[in-house]
């Protein structure tokens, strides 16, 4: 994913790859299902469970994202274009 130059958070951080790894990471990595319901449904869990579906995110460039599946899921545009995974 190719992400807009120029972007800023509302406290003047800049948006970029890291910023959208860091979120992903997190919720990934956090386990809390209530709190984090639409990422273990949409990802089949969370990281280190055996359906999680993202393999890896890695940054190739300041502003390119790229996300490796560990196998197809189809509706993957869609899911992390819900207002739940908005950054």
């Amino acid at each position: 994913f190719e992400l807009e130059e120029g972007v800023k958070f509302h406290d003047g951080e800049k948006f970029n790859a890291d910023a959208v790894i860091k979120n992903f990471e997190r919720w990934a990595k956090s386990k809390d299902e209530e709190k984090f319901y639409y990422y273990k449904s949409m990802f089949g869990g969370f990281e280190g469970d055996e359906g999680h579906v993202i393999e890896s995110i890695k940054a190739d460039g300041e502003y390119k994202v790229v996300f490796k599946l560990k196998r197809p899921q189809a509706p993957f545009l869609k899911n992390i274009a819900m207002s739940p995974f908005a950054i």
